[in-house]
């Protein structure tokens, strides 16, 4: 009973924390595709260039070169690997706040405030990478 009536006393979880777990979820999927998917056009179209498949004279092999070009250029400025990782870690973090927030008494909506803070930091800003 005192277990149920503490549940009924805490905070209502803030619509912004609600939010920010599907996002950072879709966002950790959507970035995690696009830098595997950017890795393998990159990894076969730098293939068929190297093993002249297409060969150097043929119409397409410019397009192959550019094509694998620029797959490894957005995967490298963007830094896609990292980002993506980064939003499933912060996705991580404010989950299992969330869960510990429902499940146990001893989490405070501080501590949920505090761990999206920390997932926010984890995720951290678009830095673009143009050294590559």
């Amino acid at each position: 009973m005192d277990n149920e009536l503490a549940k009924i006393e805490k905070a209502i979880v803030p619509a912004e924390i609600e939010k920010a777990i599907k996002v950072w979820n879709l966002s950790a999927g959507i970035l995690r595709f696009l830098h595997i998917s950017l890795g393998l056009i990159a990894v076969i179209l730098t293939i068929t260039v190297a093993s002249t498949i297409v060969k150097p004279a043929d119409s397409l092999f410019p397009w192959i070169a550019w094509g694998a070009a620029i797959s490894v250029g957005i995967m490298t400025s963007f830094n896609l690997g990292t980002k993506s990782n980064n939003m499933r870690n912060a996705w991580r973090v404010l989950n299992e706040a969330r869960i510990r927030y429902d499940n146990q008494d001893s989490m405070t909506i501080e501590k949920l405030i505090d761990a999206y803070r920390d997932g926010e930091k984890l995720i951290g800003d678009v830095v673009v990478n143009l050294k590559s």
